[in-house]
């Protein structure tokens, strides 16, 4: 009787152990690697479509080519290079892909961070909770440079994360950590929730642009009444499979929004700043919003690089 009676005050703090997000971050979290997931992946597919479409349109003209200076360079790293040697070759959107590759530190730094918020709700030690505080005082640090579009400048919210905290329970320290933070990164995401919006949905249009002219060759020999005369049946359903599956991909991408992904994933985090701001526990907007985000980011990274979105576990 007395030794139940010395766990009760234990089980009273058990009982009264704050709420710290856990389930609520691990989709901020999982959102973040979709659309993260989408923009790598469109990146690849934008360069991968833009080479298939140039070596078609070689193919087609039996374009003049050449070799870059690089591929008889017996010393430096430069790339060799078939060349395009014809005057009149089509312009190619070196300048936006290059544009596209430059924003990969915002998607970065956003992926550390949501990854770090992650483990300090799953650190089950002190010691845990110490090495999961120093990586989100690091990624803090990614964050607020990307948003500034430099380098990682260190800034104050990551200096002494944990200080005074060791002699409190675990999940207070928990949630002491993620509201120092999230409240200290909201604005930073929130800058960086518009880029990531703008980045994919010029990625979206990019692909779109891509495809028109997928689309405009494999629609001409089914438009044109000599090459139908000329078609076999086999060659027509060929070419009108073909085109079905254009057309199909054309619908799949047009049916995501990048900018209203973006601005759900700000609200997300914001409806997190202001629970943890409160510290009143769990709170129904929070979940919500986090739902709509990884609901939002899915259809994104659906819509733009779907190869692995079906496969997508939903961390509830």
């Amino acid at each position: 009787m007395i030794r139940l009676l010395a766990l009760l005050p234990l089980a009273f703090l058990a009982a009264c152990s704050p709420y710290v997000y856990d389930g609520e971050i691990g989709k901020f979290s999982a959102g973040v690697d979709l659309v993260t997931d989408a923009y790598k992946g469109g990146v690849d597919d934008i360069r991968t479509t833009r080479m298939a479409l140039r070596t078609n349109d070689q193919v087609q003209n039996k374009a003049r080519l050449g070799l870059s200076q690089s591929c008889r360079a017996i010393e430096g790293r430069e790339e060799c290079q078939i060349l395009d040697l014809r005057s009149d070759k089509p312009k190619e959107q070196d300048d936006a892909e290059h544009a596209l590759n430059e924003v990969e530190p915002v998607f970065s730094a956003l992926h550390r961070y949501a990854e770090a918020l992650a483990a300090i709700t799953k650190a089950d030690d002190d010691k845990a909770l110490t090495q999961a505080g120093q990586e989100l005082a690091d990624s803090v640090s990614g964050l607020a440079g990307a948003a500034r579009g430099g380098g990682a400048p260190t800034v104050a919210a990551g200096a002494g994360l944990l200080a005074d905290l060791t002699e409190v329970y675990l999940d207070s320290r928990r949630l002491a950590t993620l509201k120092k933070t999230v409240l200290a990164t909201d604005h930073h995401i929130e800058v960086l929730s518009k880029i990531v919006g703008i980045t994919l949905r010029t990625i979206q249009d990019d692909r779109l642009r891509q495809l028109d002219i997928q689309l405009s060759a494999a629609i001409a020999p089914l438009r044109d009444e000599k090459k139908l005369a000329s078609l076999s049946p086999d060659d027509y359903r060929a070419d009108l499979m073909a085109t079905q599956a254009l057309v199909d991909e054309v619908n799949r991408i047009k049916a995501s929004d990048p900018i209203a992904a973006g601005n759900v994933l700000a609200a997300s985090h914001h409806a997190l700043a202001e629970a943890v701001r409160s510290d009143k526990g769990q709170s129904m907007a929070v979940f919500q919003a986090a739902t709509g985000f990884l609901q939002a980011a899915g259809k994104v990274k659906a819509a733009i690089h779907p190869d692995t979105a079906n496969g997508q576990k939903d961390p509830s």
